[in-house]
């Protein structure tokens, strides 16, 4: 009777094997680092309302628009368009922001009723 022989192994199956057991962990580590480097970068987008608030040096009024103002009826009309009416009869000088301050007049006389 023959003695049991050795199964040939190739020569390429040792390093294959240790690339197979390596290149996961390797592969691990590489993708771990890049998505932490890609978490840890913040979107960079225009401020804040807050921040933008934060920013103006404003010992009265801070208007809508951050301008600064002695009271929020001396802030300006958001819109470039528009003009301040002032609203006839009422108290403390109330005011809208409107294009034709005709028809505010009309309105608050009561000509749209």
């Amino acid at each position: 009777m023959r003695p049991p022989t050795r199964p040939s192994t190739s020569p390429l199956v040792l390093p294959l094997l240790l690339v197979l057991l390596v290149l996961p962990t390797l592969a691990s580590a590489f993708f771990q680092q890049f998505f932490q480097q890609a978490g840890n970068q913040a979107p960079q987008g225009p401020p804040s309302h807050d921040e933008r608030f934060d920013q103006v040096s404003c010992p009265q009024y801070i208007c809508p628009d951050f301008s600064c103002a002695p009271s929020p009826a001396d802030c300006p009309c958001p819109s470039k368009l528009d003009e301040k009416c002032v609203i006839p009869g009422a108290e403390g000088g109330a005011y809208v922001c409107a294009r034709d301050c005709k028809k505010v007049r009309q309105a608050a006389n009561g000509a749209f009723r």
